[in-house]
């Protein structure tokens, strides 16, 4: 096995011409590559002309196609992307977003079991949107068309098991997705007739009554092609009294009128159940982190999504040889009941109308190549309100004496984007981006906790958005970028309101800006393929959300005085070992994968906090698997993540503990095969940690007992996948 390892290294990485400047940049980083992300268990990204990994586990021509495409339209971003694709996260414990983002850099994502939501921050964005939460400081997308609206996003319709790859977009790089967020944005791209199986069942089981499954069926009939998946899961989840269980029906219908025109109808359901997990104390986390919290046992207060539809069209048009145009809408329609014993009930109404359009073309300026689009985004709330209602006892008699009714119908978000990207040399290109942005809050009482007030607030607000950046091509397969950025991002329609308070509502918000200076390289060469990206965030009325008293049933939105978010993002794949040549469609490996992510975040110079550190997020995350991989399917692994000390109060005065974690991975997806299996451990050692907290204003250096979300004690999770 020496004699073939040197011999591989000297073929492969010794005589390769990029190799020293390769080794000295990727070298740098400890992470999963972007821009062609990929190869979770026993894969990799389509090997396209964007430089990614070779493909480990051959993949249909269709699917790959796909993979290949998603892969060149994120080569040509100057900034922070990755690509995860199906094959690559398919055969392992699969439930939630969580999931799906593993091994990303620069994206901290962590879960409170198998809830639908996950705790999803980039670049310090969100940081302190707890689970079951709107989403907010990510521009989430299906297929380019948003499901991110003025309120944030709901999580129910999100099921990594019916997408063929997904798309991340760090920072400013959303722009190209016409994103307003901090965090940039993720798009989830669905499978459909073109790139699915005929047939797909799947069985899962394991640790904490976990019990999951999909069934899904594609195909192409003639112009035509379909797409359906129906999937579910129940689990008790490691900590009591916090129960989920949700099922989704995902499915579209593509028409190809004309050779260069498609049309595709998209159309997706989700029922979810959710006990809400109040957190517990940092005590607790190391004596019981499997026992409840206390207002788990108290309030029983639970997040039910009865009935989410989210329903959409898209049409893409080749216009001519160097111009296309794709457009699309959506409409979003997402109920939610929060009934609880204690802490009051609450009853949402949110229903989402948005038009996506975007024009590109290919043309040559003052002799350069050029590339040019127009993007527009379009959302609005046509029908979102808020029933609220007082302590009542008992779940029974929840949803009576109405305290509080609001709507937000009316609030809106318009991007109209223009970018360019222009060769000025070989190899060179010159990326400019400018969007005019317009946000519209709307929160309008009918009905007040203060007798004669009825609170108006209709906030519009004009502002832009852009970035000026460069790329260069050192080699066909590595890439370096840099650039300068700015973005705009407006509150959730009713962040305002002081759920804690009697539900009174608090002081208008102001829009959120940050300008961002980045640069980075990507690329492969020989046994490596990685990332490396340096940023710096200066942001203006950072909106940060904090509970005031922990028992408060919802973060308090307030904007900052000015911060400073700035970090590394580092992926790093290496081929340790690879039997005959690297070109073979299945070869037996030892892969290592490695992410690094720091990230700081800090006030400066706050009246009452001075420079203090943001709290939420961990300075440093570190994950990495060492896996063999065998060219019969066969593979197994090792797998770690570590997480430093951070702060859980804006005034720094009580931690959470550092922690680290092992898992392992074995399975057998043989090339051509029909069956796949896998087994999945976590936590093997059974350590006691929080995975995630509720941020307090100021702990003055005391435990508190709602604050840790316990992450998960030793479990073990297997499933088939049958297919053909």
């Amino acid at each position: 096995m020496i004699q073939e390892y040197r011999r591989f290294t000297e073929k492969y990485l010794g005589g390769h011409k990029n190799a020293i400047l390769a080794t000295a940049l990727l070298g740098l980083s400890a992470g999963h590559p972007t821009w062609a992300d990929t190869a979770a268990d026993a894969s990799s990204a389509a090997d396209a002309d964007s430089g990614s990994l070779n493909t480990v586990t051959v993949v249909g021509r269709r699917e790959q196609d796909a993979n290949d495409a998603a892969a060149k339209a994120l080569k040509d971003i100057p900034g922070g992307v990755s690509l995860i694709t199906a094959d690559a996260v398919s055969n392992q414990h699969l439930t939630t977003v969580g999931d799906l983002l593993d091994f990303q850099p620069g994206i901290f994502v962590e879960s409170a079991g198998d809830t639908g939501a996950p705790k999803i921050s980039i670049r310090g964005s969100a940081i302190n949107d707890g689970h079951l939460y709107f989403r907010t400081g990510i521009e989430y997308l299906f297929d380019g068309l948003p499901i991110t609206g003025s309120s944030g996003t709901p999580f129910e319709l999100w099921n990594p098991q019916d997408l063929a790859n997904t798309s991340i977009y760090r920072g400013v790089a959303g722009l190209d997705q016409n994103a307003a967020e901090l965090g940039g944005a993720i798009n989830f791209t669905s499978r459909t007739g073109r790139d699915a199986e005929l047939f797909q069942a799947r069985v899962d089981a394991g640790s904490f009554h976990y019990v999951g499954g999909e069934f899904s069926s594609g195909n192409v009939i003639g112009p035509y092609d379909y797409y359906v998946s129906v999937s579910g899961f129940s689990t008790d989840n490691f900590e009591q009294y916090s129960d989920s269980r949700a099922h989704r029906v995902s499915a579209n219908f593509g028409y190809q009128i004309t050779p260069d025109v498609v049309t595709r109808l998209y159309f997706k359901y989700a029922y979810a159940f959710e006990e809400e997990d109040w957190g517990i104390s940092k005590a607790q986390i190391r004596s019981d982190p499997s026992g409840p919290s206390v207002l788990n046992v108290l309030d029983q207060s639970r997040r039910i999504n009865p009935a989410t539809y989210w329903i959409a069209d898209r049409t893409d048009i080749k216009l001519d040889d160097h111009s296309s145009l794709w457009f699309g809408f959506d409409y979003h329609d997402y109920p939610i009941d929060g009934p609880g014993q204690i802490f009051g009930s609450s009853r949402w109404a949110f229903n989402d109308v948005s038009f996506v359009a975007h024009y590109n073309r290919d043309q040559t300026l003052f002799g350069l190549s050029d590339l040019f689009s127009v993007n527009l985004l379009a959302s609005t709330a046509v029908n979102s309100q808020l029933w609220a209602y007082p302590p009542n006892g008992a779940l029974s008699v929840a949803y009576t004496n109405l305290a509080a009714h609001s709507t937000f119908t009316g609030s809106n978000d318009v991007n109209l984007d223009f970018s360019n990207e222009l060769e000025v040399a070989k190899d060179l290109w010159l990326s400019t981006a400018v969007d005019a942005v317009e946000t519209r809050r709307v929160n309008d009482f009918s009905v007040y906790p203060e007798a004669g007030v009825l609170p108006q607030q209709d906030r519009t607000a004009t502002d832009w958005q852009g970035r000026i950046a460069a790329r260069y091509d050192v080699s066909p397969s590595i890439q370096a970028y840099g650039g300068v950025g700015r973005s705009v991002e407006a509150e959730r329609a009713f962040d305002p309101i002081n759920f804690g308070n009697g539900y009174l509502t608090g002081p208008q918000l102001k829009n959120q800006t940050a300008i961002t200076y980045e640069v980075g390289v990507r690329g492969k060469s020989g046994i490596f393929s990685g990332s490396f990206t340096l940023y710096r965030e200066d942001v203006l009325h950072e909106l940060l959300g904090l509970k005031i008293h922990p028992t408060d049933i919802q973060a308090t939105y307030s904007n900052a005085s000015p911060t400073t978010h700035q970090g590394v993002e580092a992926g790093l794949d290496t081929t340790l070992w690879q039997a005959g040549d690297s070109s073979a469609e299945a070869a037996s490996r030892v892969l290592l994968r490695q992410t690094y992510t720091y990230t700081w975040l800090h006030y400066n110079d706050d009246p009452l906090l001075g420079h203090n550190a943001l709290p939420g997020v961990p300075p440093q995350f570190y994950e990495a698997e060492l896996q063999y991989q065998d060219k019969s399917g066969f593979y197994a692994g090792l797998n770690t993540q570590h997480s430093s000390s951070y702060y859980v109060d804006y005034a720094n005065t009580f931690t959470n503990d550092a922690f680290t974690i092992l898992g392992a991975k074995l399975g057998y997806s043989p090339k051509g095969g029909h069956v796949d299996a896998y087994l999945q451990l976590k936590n093997i050692a059974n350590k006691h940690y929080a995975s995630s907290v509720l941020a307090q204003y100021d702990l003055h250096g005391q435990d508190s007992p709602l604050v840790f979300v316990p992450g998960d004690g030793r479990s073990v999770f297997g499933g088939f996948n049958f297919h053909y």
